[in-house]
């Protein structure tokens, strides 16, 4: 534990966090139990309103008349491919956006060309021809590498649509990183960490998955490198740990900016959040260097960043999605105990067992701001918290059957006109429309090898 690590740290509770990267272990033994309800709760600040009014009367009015605002199309996406950009820089509490400006899209050609050109033209502007060059003619992208993998009969279904959403598409689903851990260690000691992990297996013979796996880790170096470069373009070192709330939520934005300003999933999940940030808003306020007034405006400027992620996508898949969604799931609350997967201890800390109260008053700290213009922000809540963060229009049930623990939990989704709902709340279009043919569970090897190896359909 270096001295910055300790002044970072202090004034919580010690334990196994502090020898290695274990976020879980952190929130366990600081959090702070909270029995109450939400009469602690500040309203939205001057300044958080004059930038939220600032993002509808500038850009989100204008967006809803074309669609899509503006697209970078001579700049591929990175981590630190662009200047900083902000809404209102004098006024932003929570600083960082995908691009140099708010709501202009980023194209992503790593994935591949022929959908980020669809997308341009759908939007009404021409791509740089230099561009299209380079990746169609010197970089092999994810749709070429997919493609090449295919077998014929693969290709022939997909062809024939008797199989959607391929990879060669739709490659990244939902993505789900710890970037708490950022705001816990800093980057210089994940950096530490993982060249740790490089060399762990460094005496053993010369094969494809030794090889492999020491690219991907120096990979993953590179990435924590430009991370660090990211934050210095808007004036933050985030080489420690954090030292208080702000930097806390800001460190972590960081690392989940870093992820959708490189990755372009459906579903970039944030995690959860809550329980991690309350420790250090309650060091704050104890410290007396923070209120609730400034609690709130901290959380209220993060979820304006979240609410205006945008992705280059085409109109095809908007039709898919009822819209132009994007999943940032924000977990909250006390949701059912989950035994952590293997591997991830850390990742997503399970919930306190049966009967502790649920972690700080955090999970309740939500402003939504008026009407969203898009459904893109998603929080997994609990019914005895539905008063508190929402009104009732905008809670709905994730599926209305009573499917037993499923049925306890609801989706935070946030409306607009048209596009009322996405996918997670409805039906598959098939059912909308009337029967139509669903296929059974595919079959077993010894049915396939006895010659049962079609796919069986039924009505639906």
């Amino acid at each position: 534990m270096t001295t910055a690590d300790q002044k970072a740290w202090e004034g919580f509770v010690k334990g196994n966090w502090c020898d290695e990267v274990d976020v879980r272990d952190f929130i366990q033994l600081n959090y702070t139990p909270y029995e109450g309800d939400a009469s602690f709760l500040a309203g939205p600040t001057e300044k958080t309103l004059r930038v939220w009014n600032t993002l509808e009367e500038k850009y989100l009015s204008e967006e809803r008349k074309v669609r899509i605002l503006d697209i970078d199309t001579d700049t591929p996406a990175d981590i630190d491919a662009f200047k900083p950009g902000y809404i209102c820089e004098d006024d932003d509490v929570i600083v960082g956006l995908q691009t140099d400006a708010p709501l202009k899209r980023a194209m992503m050609p790593n994935g591949g060309w022929r959908m980020v050109e669809t997308a341009i033209h759908e939007a009404g502007m021409e791509y740089n021809p230099e561009v299209k060059k380079i990746f169609t003619q010197y970089r092999k992208t994810h749709n070429d590498a997919v493609f090449d993998i295919y077998t014929p009969r693969i290709r022939a279904a997909r062809s024939s649509h008797i199989i959607t959403g391929l990879p060669d598409a739709y490659g990244r689903g939902r993505i789900i990183g710890d970037y708490r851990r950022v705001a816990l260690y800093g980057v210089d000691h994940l950096i530490a960490e993982k060249e740790k992990e490089k060399d762990r297996y460094i005496d053993q013979p010369f094969s494809e998955h030794w090889a492999r796996y020491r690219e991907e880790h120096s990979e993953q170096i590179k990435a924590l490198k430009k991370l660090k470069n990211l934050a210095q373009s808007y004036g933050y070192d985030i080489s420690g740990p954090a030292t208080n709330a702000h930097e806390a939520v800001q460190w972590t934005y960081f690392g989940y900016l870093a992820s959708v300003k490189s990755q372009d999933g459906a579903a970039m999940s944030i995690g959860r959040l809550s329980g991690f940030f309350d420790v250090y808003f309650e060091r704050d306020l104890k410290n007396g260097t923070l209120d609730e007034s400034g609690a709130q405006e901290i959380i209220d400027a993060l979820v304006i960043k979240l609410r205006i992620t945008r992705f280059l996508r085409t109109i095809a898949y908007d039709q898919i999605f009822s819209g132009d969604p994007y999943w940032a799931t924000w977990s909250d609350a006390r949701l059912r105990r989950r035994r952590p997967y293997a591997g991830h201890q850390d990742l997503l800390p399970s919930a306190p067992d049966a009967g502790q109260p649920r972690p700080g008053p955090r999970a309740e700290h939500h402003h939504l701001l008026g009407r969203e213009p898009a459904p893109r922000l998603q929080g997994v809540l609990r019914p005895h918290l539905d008063r508190h963060l929402v009104d009732p229009v905008r809670v709905r049930s994730a599926d209305p059957r009573p499917l037993g623990r499923r049925r306890r939990h609801r989706v935070l989704r946030l409306p607009h006109e048209g596009r009322q709902a996405d996918a997670v709340l409805r039906r598959s279009r098939e059912r909308r429309q009337g029967p139509a043919l669903r296929h059974q569970r595919w079959p077993r090897r010894d049915e396939r090898q006895a010659g049962h190896g079609r796919l069986r359909a039924r009505p639906g």
